[in-house]
C-alpha cells in the first residue's frame, strides 16, 4: 500500500506567501481485476515565506521649530515572541526617539515619539532594523523606514541699506531678507 502524489511543490518562492493544494491517488484500493484507482481527499498545505514588514507613519510628516511627532509602527505579522520587537530595533538620524513613549498598542501596532534636532534642515530617516523579530512561520522581518522633512532652523533676517551710514536728512531704501 502506498500513496502516489500527483502534484508536487517544485520549489519554494521567496518572499511570497501562497497556498498549494496537493492531490494523491490511494493505490491501496486498486486491483488488477477492477483496474481502477480510488481518489483520496485533497490536502491543503500553506507555506508562508513572506517576510513581515514594518510600516512607519508619522502624525506630522513636516516638522518645524518646536514640533515633534508620534510615529505609528504597524507590523504586517505579529512577532512569534511578543518581546522580540523592542525600542532597540529602532534608530533615527538627526533627532531623538523617546524610549519612555515606546508603547505596544496591540500585537502588531507600536507607537513612539520623535523630536528633531534643533537648528536642522533636511530629511530625517527613521529605521526599524531588519531581522529583529520573526513571525509565527519563523520569517525574519524586512527593514522598515520613513523619511521626514524637518526644518528647525530659525530664520535669519538680513537688513541692508542703499546708503550707509544714513543720517537724519537722507532718504534710504532699506531691504530686509529672510533666510
Amino acid at each position: 500500500s502506498y500513496l502516489k502524489c500527483t502534484s508536487l511543490l517544485s520549489s519554494m518562492v521567496v518572499p511570497f506567501a501562497y497556498t498549494r493544494t496537493l492531490s494523491w491517488l490511494d493505490r491501496s484500493k486498486s486491483s488488477l481485476t477492477t483496474g481502477g484507482d480510488s481518489t483520496a481527499p485533497n490536502a491543503t498545505l500553506t507555506l508562508d515565506t513572506k517576510l513581515p514588514t514594518v510600516d512607519i507613519t508619522p502624525d506630522d510628516a513636516a516638522l518645524s521649530i518646536g514640533e515633534n511627532t508620534t510615529l505609528t509602527l504597524t507590523l504586517s505579522d505579529a512577532p512569534g515572541n511578543v518581546s522580540d520587537f523592542t525600542f532597540e530595533n529602532l534608530s533615527v538620524s538627526n533627532g531623538t526617539l523617546d524610549s519612555v513613549t515606546f508603547t505596544n498598542v496591540n500585537s502588531t501596532t507600536y507607537k513612539v515619539d520623535y523630536t528633531p534636532d534643533v537648528d536642522f534642515e533636511g530629511n530625517v530617516t527613521v529605521l526599524a532594523a531588519a531581522g529583529q523579530f520573526t513571525d509565527a512561520a519563523l520569517n525574519p522581518n524586512a527593514e522598515g523606514n520613513l523619511t521626514l522633512a524637518v526644518d528647525t532652523k530659525a530664520p535669519v533676517a538680513t537688513i541692508t541699506s542703499d546708503i550707509n551710514p544714513v543720517n537724519g536728512l537722507q532718504n534710504a531704501t532699506i531691504s530686509i531678507s529672510l533666510s
